[in-house]
């Protein structure tokens, strides 16, 4: 009786305890969501908060509310964890970009394609969160590379036209930033259509039950490739600006309605 009781005493302080994790995690992304547009309303005033930005902050909360609903109502899967850590990703990056501090505004920069990363996971690892395959763990470990240690390479090299310095800038080189930027999209080329071919892999040889339960994650494959495309534009060249300002708000809107659905899909498939 005495171990029962302490075993259940432990069990309840671990529960006590993961429920107060997911709150500090949940309040911390409300919280960044929050904040988004504070720097460009102190700055400029509320003239200067366009639709885009509007949109943006609607992506991070849309994420945020269906990680806190899916986390709480399926604890058993990942899924909610990541998709708060995603809110959290955009919500911080968008804020660290709007800094004056060359090193918050240079870090923002590099963190800023983590999205990726967390939405290749997502897409991967549902309905239970967990990377089942080592195929999985090396797409998600290309786009990584890609995002992080690539990018920082490239900041080496890249020196900044305008506004805070890049604090990473060791020497400047057009042609040495352009050669690590071809790589980048190279390999994150390579990861998003394998990631790709995977899931229509899953989707193909799948009953009808799985088949269901993958839906949203079938359905969040396509945004995820238009992002990365969109990506790739923007390292490419700045003379498509308007057209790259178009489609990121397709981006976002769609980021946005894939979040959305993703608790609906958990209240009704068990």
């Amino acid at each position: 009786m005495g171990v029962d009781a302490r075993s259940e005493g432990g069990a309840a302080r671990v529960s006590v305890y993961g429920r107060r994790f997911r709150l500090c995690v949940s309040g911390l992304a409300i919280v960044a969501t929050a904040l988004m547009l504070a720097p460009m309303v102190a700055r400029h005033g509320f003239d200067s908060v366009d639709a885009t930005s509007v949109l943006y902050v609607l992506v991070a909360a849309s994420f945020g509310v269906s990680g806190a609903f899916v986390w709480a109502r399926r604890s058993w899967s990942a899924i909610g964890a990541l998709l708060t850590a995603f809110a959290i990703v955009w919500a911080g990056t968008f804020l660290m970009t709007q800094a004056t501090s060359p090193l918050v505004f240079t870090l923002g920069g590099v963190l800023r394609n983590l999205w990726y990363f967390v939405f290749a996971v997502i897409l991967l690892s549902f309905p239970t969160g967990r990377l089942a395959s080592v195929g999985d763990r090396l797409i998600v470990g290309v786009i990584l590379i890609a995002g992080l240690p690539l990018e920082i390479a490239r900041l080496l090299f890249f020196e900044s036209p305008g506004g805070p310095a890049n604090v990473f800038l060791a020497w400047p080189s057009p042609h040495a930033a352009h050669m690590v930027g071809t790589g980048q999209r190279v390999l994150f080329v390579g990861a998003v259509a394998a990631l790709l071919a995977l899931l229509v892999k899953r989707w193909v040889t799948a009953t009808d039950p799985r088949r269901r339960a993958l839906l949203p994650a079938l359905a969040g494959a396509p945004l995820f490739v238009f992002g990365a495309v969109i990506g790739c534009i923007r390292l490419v060249s700045r003379v498509l600006r308007s057209g790259i300002s178009w489609s990121s708000w397709a981006v976002v809107r769609r980021l946005r309605l894939c979040a959305t659905h993703l608790p609906v899909h958990f209240a009704t498939h068990r």
